[in-house]
């Protein structure tokens, strides 16, 4: 089956076609040692970082490489030459060595170490319905009222609403979860629960020898 270019990779793969042969090569270098990462975005920083190319330039290449290697898996060479034959119409042939870069993405999606552990993380993680993107929780007092909702409030409850933001194959979306004061306090219990048995894990995956991947926090 011949390789399709979706529309949103055309841009960065003609940013990577037609790039200088020697900055190439150092977006290769800089992809290949990289360290393995979870987060596309901290491979994209590690990347920008090691070359003299704009984060913007190297952001949307690597998220459109990330795609390619999942799509490449059962043959490297096989695929990079698809894609480069389908990529002819994107670069005019003066512009571009095709035969180059055909081998300069085969280095690329060769890249097990770095861009292979964040495509596969990125994989296993789009195998799930829903993924956490981001939560709020809002506080408020209701009122109770008497019989006279003109005479003052007999009574005040405080309420919290759990708003949590997730990824879906359509976008972004949000539930909402009311809570008391207690709700709070259990997921609180549950919440440490969980960081503690993270932390027991990580002891068990460091006498195996096998890298723990770190998920980074801004704080």
């Amino acid at each position: 089956m011949a390789v399709r270019i979706p529309k949103t990779h055309e841009g960065p793969l003609r940013d990577l076609m037609t790039m200088e042969p020697e900055a190439r090569n150092g977006l290769i270098e800089a992809i290949r040692s990289a360290a393995p990462v979870i987060d596309p975005s901290k491979l994209i920083g590690l990347v920008a970082g090691a070359t003299q190319i704009p984060e913007k330039t190297v952001a949307p290449i690597v998220w459109m490489l990330t795609s390619m290697y999942s799509a490449s898996e059962s043959s490297r060479k096989g695929f990079a030459r698809q894609v480069v034959d389908a990529a002819r119409d994107l670069g005019k042939p003066d512009d571009v060595d095709f035969e180059a870069f055909q081998r300069d993405l085969e280095q690329l999606l060769r890249c097990d170490d770095s861009l292979g552990v964040t495509a596969k993380v990125a994989e296993v993680r789009r195998e799930y319905g829903h993924v956490y993107c981001s939560a709020r929780i809002l506080t408020d007092i209701r009122p109770v009222f008497g019989e006279d909702p003109a005479q003052a409030p007999l009574a005040g409850a405080i309420v919290h609403t759990l708003r949590v933001t997730y990824h879906e194959t359509s976008g972004h979306k949000d539930f909402h979860v009311a809570l008391d004061a207690a709700d709070l306090r259990e997921l609180r219990t549950l919440v440490d629960r969980a960081i503690k048995k993270e932390t027991s894990l990580k002891g068990e995956i460091a006498k195996t020898g096998m890298q723990y991947l770190e998920v980074e926090t801004d704080s």
